[in-house]
């Protein structure tokens, strides 16, 4: 089953997406594939889940170790798959340019990291709304202290 958020091919009948976690849909049926592969079990409910997986198939939660399928082909030793680190220099365009910098900051850093980049987004619309809203006190400040009675 294809996974309509990322595009990744699960197994027929998984509950959830092996790579992005999202629902996909009925309960996992067992796996019609009678090639042994090496698989990592989910510590929450017990599931096998296929190598490469990030999230369990069955109840969606993050995989402590995710196998990767290269790992699994070769039957070297698992490697856990990182994140990569950002630099923190990204803060600054959505301070500097607001809301543009926050989606530029989103698009750059979506990939490497989903949390960091949603924060940058975030953090460029809500300067944004602030900077309006001092805009438009600051405009009714001189307003009313340039009107002459």
């Amino acid at each position: 089953m294809k996974c309509i958020h990322c595009g990744f091919e699960n197994d027929n009948g998984t509950k959830f997406c092996g790579n992005c976690g999202s629902l996909i849909a009925a309960p996992r049926t067992i796996p019609s594939s009678t090639i042994p592969v090496q698989q990592l079990k989910c510590n929450k409910c017990g599931v096998s889940n296929p190598a490469g997986s990030l999230y369990c198939d069955n109840c969606g939660t993050k995989l402590s170790e995710p196998v990767t399928a290269t790992a699994a082909v070769t039957g070297s030793k698992p490697s856990r798959v990182t994140h990569e680190k950002t630099s923190a220099a990204w803060w600054l365009l959505p301070i500097f340019l607001f809301w543009l910098g926050g989606l530029i900051g989103w698009l750059a850093v979506k990939n490497r990291d989903k949390s960091k980049a949603a924060k940058l987004l975030w953090t460029g619309i809500v300067l944004t709304i602030l900077w309006i809203i001092a805009m438009i006190a600051i405009s009714a400040a001189i307003v009313k202290s340039s009107t002459f009675f």
